[in-house]
C-alpha cells in the first residue's frame, strides 16, 4: 500500500558479524511473502553484483522486490566495501521513482555508512546462531532502534548493545531450488573475485 503512495523501502539482514547464519535465507523468505512474482522470477530478482543493481532494478520495473545479495567474504577489503557502498548509494539516489522493496544482504552492518545505516533503510534483521551452530534466529530492529544500535555498538561491532524490537526464528526454507540458486551464486562469485583479482593486479602494475 505504501508503495502506491511514491514510498520505497530498503530492508537490511546482517549474519551477526559472521557467515553461513541464514541471512540470505531470511531475505528471500520475506521476498516472496512480499511479492508473489518473486519466486518465478527469482534468477533475476537476486543481485549478486553490484554493478548491475541499478540495470536489474530498471528492468524488473515499478514496485518489484529485488534482493541484493553480495554479502561475501571479500567485502573485508576496505577498497571492496567502499565500492560495495557506492553501488548501495548509486541505487537509492537513481531508483527511488521506482518504488521497489529492495532486501540488502550485509557483509557487516557495523561498516556502513550512515546514510544508509540509519537514514536511508527502513528496518535491520540480524541473523545469529544461538550457543554459536543453532541456526534459525533472528533479532529485528526498528528505524528507531537500528539508530540506536549503530551510535552504540560501531566502536566494538557489538550487536548486543541495544535491545532489539522483538526477536524471532526462521525456518531453513527457500521458495526455490536451493542447489540451481547454490550453483548460481558459487559460479557468479568465482567470477567476481576472478574481476577482482586482475584488478588487483593492474593496480599494482599501475604504481
Amino acid at each position: 500500500e505504501q508503495q502506491t503512495q511514491d514510498w520505497d523501502f530498503k530492508e537490511l539482514v546482517s549474519g551477526d558479524g559472521m557467515t553461513r547464519t541464514g541471512k540470505s535465507t531470511v531475505a528471500f523468505q520475506m521476498a516472496f511473502y512480499q511479492d508473489e512474482t518473486f519466486a518465478d522470477n527469482w534468477k533475476e530478482r537476486i543481485i549478486f553484483d553490484g554493478e548491475k543493481l541499478i540495470e536489474t532494478a530498471y528492468k524488473v520495473g515499478k514496485g518489484k522486490v529485488l534482493v541484493y545479495d553480495e554479502a561475501r567474504e571479500g567485502l573485508d577489503s576496505k577498497k571492496q566495501m567502499e565500492k560495495y557502498t557506492k553501488n548501495l548509494l548509486d541505487f537509492f539516489s537513481q531508483c527511488g521513482n521506482l518504488n521497489q522493496m529492495i532486501h540488502i544482504v550485509l557483509p557487516e552492518f557495523f561498516e556502513l555508512p550512515k546514510t544508509v545505516a540509519i537514514t536511508q533503510s527502513i528496518y535491520l534483521i540480524n541473523c545469529y546462531a544461538r550457543n554459536g551452530f543453532t541456526r534459525g534466529y533472528f533479532d529485528f530492529f526498528n528505524r528507531k532502534d537500528k539508530k540506536y544500535l549503530y551510535v552504540k555498538g560501531t566502536k566494538f561491532l557489538d550487536y548486543t548493545s541495544q535491545r532489539p524490537t522483538f526477536k524471532g526464528t526462521f525456518v531453513n526454507w527457500l521458495p526455490f531450488d536451493r542447489v540451481e540458486y547454490e550453483k548460481i551464486k558459487t559460479a557468479t562469485l568465482i567470477e567476481a573475485s576472478r574481476k577482482e583479482d586482475y584488478e588487483a593486479l593492474k593496480d599494482i602494475s599501475d604504481t
